[in-house]
């Protein structure tokens, strides 16, 4: 019996399979090479037959793309901003795919370095010396960033006024136009009168490759709202006219598009008229006070409560003669919005007489109201009055009505500290006490929010604050900062309430001085002295400016003042 070893079996690459496999990776490198090339040769024949247009987008459509990139930027998502854009770069721009590529490519990563290095200078916008930009029209208040023309000129459009600016808006008053300067913004021509029309304002404009310049502003947002277009030449400015006869001035090219609610020629105030002329009191004849009237309705009864006092005018929860009073209404003897975001005012209640606090329900189509109301003044408060509103939105025919002449309400009683005498402009409270050493004075009737007065004569001032005690509204600190005394005397109950026990402070004032106090503070007229309420001058016009101080505190530099102005071309 033979026996021999077992020889482990191998495999043996025959030396044809070797050459097999190297030809395999030979075509797979080939065909790979060739991919290449062929990919390589389709972005260079696209980037070499690219038009990049930079207006020929899509609006909408780069509106959305741009979106997304800001909301990218914020959250971080660089790769996402890259790939938006690239789709801007390439589907609206029209730039190829590789210069594509490389604008995604920076702004990922200049996004991505901004967002987390905002210290680093390259990060930071480089400003040139700063100068005054004045553009010679009278009382001009709102100008847009310039722009540098193709012929190196700057045109500026400005919003400016007929009259002196106190606020952020001109008013009725404000013009629309623009001016040109041919040394870098040191000085500007007259300009080119763009709306004559009142309340226009933020001019914007660019210039085309024709060279002729368009500009947009929006005119009347609280009206019609429109924004409007503009087209003229350069030469136009200069002249001030139509001098390329290719001006085109108040071109309305989108407006807003207001929801009718109410009829035209509708006429809100003689519909609240005939309201109120339908409304019957429901408070009994010795209420002498009534306030916060709420009521539901069951059947064809209406249910009616109220505070109500038979005391005096007003209320208060601290008078012990307070009540909650009920009255029962037989019905049968007796600004409107569609969809919560677009009003129109379809009543309007003027009355010398209070209208507070109105409630409405509706029952069986018909929409009923209670309102508090007062005969002195727009804030008294001494009857209940209920009614009815109008059947469920309709407009009842106003041919041949009128609305209701009102007498012309009697003066308003002299302010005099004495006992019963209004207290304040926008309050019914009236004086309880007096401390004798102001006694019979006059006093400056004011918000009892806050004054803001100067003084016109010198003499002696008092002033009423509360004392400190919680929840009272004392200004102690601030008449003492304001160089006011305490007097020794004893405190007294100006009105109701504890919190408006108060202290006497006097002060020898000057003319001219002003006085700024928040709630609460009582200025009395002692010998001598005599205050009104604060009255800002008139802003000057821009001409004539000689380091005016603004609104806001910044004061101007006096006219002739360069602060740094570059220096005008040769």
């Amino acid at each position: 019996m033979n026996s021999s070893k077992a020889v482990p079996q191998r495999d043996v690459m025959k030396p044809d399979s070797r050459v097999s496999a190297r030809r395999g990776w030979r075509v797979y490198a080939c065909v790979l090479g060739l991919l290449i090339t062929t990919l390589a040769g389709i972005i260079f024949g696209q980037h070499l037959l690219a038009r990049p247009d930079l207006s020929g987008f899509e609006p909408a459509e780069l509106g959305r793309l741009e979106s997304a990139m800001w909301r990218s930027y914020y959250e971080g998502r660089w790769f996402r901003l890259g790939a938006q854009t690239l789709e801007a770069a390439c589907g609206q721009y029209r730039f190829s795919w590789w210069d594509g590529a490389r604008i995604a490519t920076h702004a990922a990563l200049s996004g991505a370095h901004f967002r987390t290095r905002t210290d680093d200078p390259r990060c930071l916008p480089v400003f040139g010396a700063e100068f005054r930009l004045g553009f010679d029209a009278p009382y001009s208040f709102r100008m847009n960033k310039p722009m540098v023309l193709s012929t190196g000129e700057w045109v500026l459009p400005v919003t400016h006024a007929t009259e002196p600016i106190r606020g952020w808006f001109a008013g009725p008053k404000q013009l629309q136009g623009v001016g040109i300067s041919t040394d870098d913004g040191t000085t500007w021509n007259e300009g080119l009168l763009l709306d004559e029309r009142s309340n226009v304002s933020y001019p914007d404009g660019v210039q085309d490759k024709d060279g002729l310049i368009w500009i947009t502003y929006d005119r009347d947002r609280g009206g019609d709202g429109e924004i409007l277009l503009a087209k003229f030449r350069e030469e136009d400015v200069a002249a001030g006219k139509n001098a390329s006869s290719a001006v085109t001035l108040r071109q309305v090219i989108n407006k807003l598009d207001k929801l009718k609610l109410v009829p035209s020629g509708w006429d809100p105030v003689l519909a609240g008229d005939e309201v109120m002329g339908r409304l019957v009191g429901v408070s009994a004849p010795q209420v002498k006070g009534a306030h916060d009237a709420e009521f539901v309705i069951v059947g064809d009864r209406a249910f009616i409560v109220a505070v109500a006092n038979d005391v005096q005018a007003s209320e208060n929860p601290a008078w012990p003669f307070i009540y909650v009073s009920m009255a029962i209404v037989n019905l049968k003897t007796l600004s409107v919005s569609r969809d919560g975001k677009v009003w129109e005012r379809k009543y309007r209640f003027e009355t010398p007489k209070s209208f507070q606090y109105p409630t409405f329900h509706e029952h069986e189509g018909v929409i009923w109201l209670v309102v508090t109301q007062g005969d002195k003044d727009s804030s008294r408060k001494e009857r209940i009055m209920f009614g009815k509103l109008e059947d469920v939105g309709q407009f009842e025919p106003q041919a041949g009505k009128a609305r209701i002449v009102w007498p012309a309400p009697p003066p308003e009683e002299p302010a005099v500290m004495k006992a019963g005498v209004k207290l304040f402009a926008d309050r019914e409270y009236v004086i309880e006490e007096v401390p004798d050493a102001v006694r019979e004075l006059p006093f400056l009737r004011t918000s009892i929010e806050k004054l803001n007065v100067e003084v016109t004569k010198p003499g002696t001032l008092y002033a009423l604050t509360p004392s400190i005690r919680p929840k009272a509204a004392s200004q102690e600190e601030a008449l003492k900062k304001a160089g006011f005394t305490k007097m020794e005397v004893l405190e007294t109950q100006l009105f109701a309430g504890e919190i408006n026990r108060v202290c006497l402070w006097r002060k020898e004032v000057k003319a001219g001085e002003q006085l700024q106090l928040k709630k609460m503070v009582l200025l009395i007229m002692g010998t001598g002295s005599e205050v009104k309420l604060y009255t800002p001058a008139p802003a000057q016009a821009w001409n004539t400016n000689d380091g005016e101080k603004l609104y806001n505190g910044i004061v101007l530099p006096k006219a002739g003042e360069t602060r740094g102005h570059p220096k005008a071309p040769g």
